[in-house]
């Protein structure tokens, strides 16, 4: 029988590499005679029976889908554990809700898969995704952060664990750090505002939004309490410790010197 800890690994591994948007890494956990049913296949890829069967035809359909949602994000939500097989449930392309049953080998390949979403929400999000391709199609959203010192605040980012990703300017008053595959650009003294109040939190019964005049991000992340150990070790300011909260996240705030605030965050399983 599948363990808790066991499923829970899989499901995270298999999060993990669909968010990469490599495809070779999605299909090392299919067998290669998979067989994977979806009503997305019917409505989306034309194939009337929707149910694709074995490597090459999903290898085909999951390329196209890659390509036509470069923002592809999936969140998961819940992991239910059978005697050889789980259930994920996660907010999907096009902001579905998706619910995938997967039967799985002994060696934890998936062999079959039947996604299950709710049908209005599914005719809705096709609807919307039909107009909205036609005249506004966001691949991604990249803030731009008002600072007041260019290398003290790429630092403050290479410090919380992001990369250097580019700089302009001699010397540079413009440029970007990256993680993963999302960035955030740094601008000297320009586009936007900034600024910190004094209060010791950004959250919490102690904390206030009005006073914070810096901008505020959520960032999404598989392990929010080895980044608030980062933090503290690197010595930036903790503005909320990690901390469960009722709407299913776990979430830490970290601050800026120039104020804005990273709300780092992993949803929680619904059990």
């Amino acid at each position: 029988m599948l363990t808790r800890a066991a499923a829970d690994a899989f499901a995270r591994q298999w999060i993990r590499a669909w968010n990469s948007r490599d495809i070779e890494q999605i299909l090392q956990h299919y067998t290669d005679d998979v067989v994977v049913s979806s009503p997305l296949i019917k409505a989306i890829a034309g194939e009337p029976s929707g149910t694709l069967r074995g490597k090459h035809a999903v290898r085909d359909y999951w390329s196209r889908a890659l390509s036509a949602n470069p923002d592809l994000h999936f969140v998961l939500q819940h992991v239910g554990v059978g005697i050889n097989s789980v259930i994920l449930k996660y907010r999907s392309v096009i902001d579905l809700l998706a619910t995938e049953f997967m039967e799985l080998t002994p060696d934890r390949k998936i062999s079959r898969v039947a996604a299950h979403y709710n049908q209005p929400d599914l005719e809705t999000a096709q609807r919307e995704h039909a107009e909205h391709s036609a005249w506004l199609w966001v691949s991604h959203v990249t803030p731009i952060l008002n600072v007041s010192d260019f290398a003290e605040s790429m630092a403050w980012f290479e410090k919380l664990g992001f990369r250097r990703s580019w700089e302009w300017g001699t010397p540079p008053t413009f440029g970007a750090v990256g993680s993963g595959e999302m960035e955030i650009f740094l601008c000297l003294n320009g586009q936007g505002g900034r600024g910190r109040s004094a209060l010791p939190r950004t959250g919490g019964p102690d904390g206030s939004d009005d006073q914070e005049k810096g901008v505020w991000m959520s960032l999404w992340v598989e392990d929010v309490d080895a980044v608030h150990a980062r933090c503290v070790e690197r010595g930036l300011e903790v503005t909320m410790p990690p901390t469960t909260e009722p709407w299913g996240v776990r979430e830490m705030h970290v601050r800026h010197p120039d104020g804005h605030v990273l709300r780092i965050s992993k949803g929680l399983s619904c059990e």
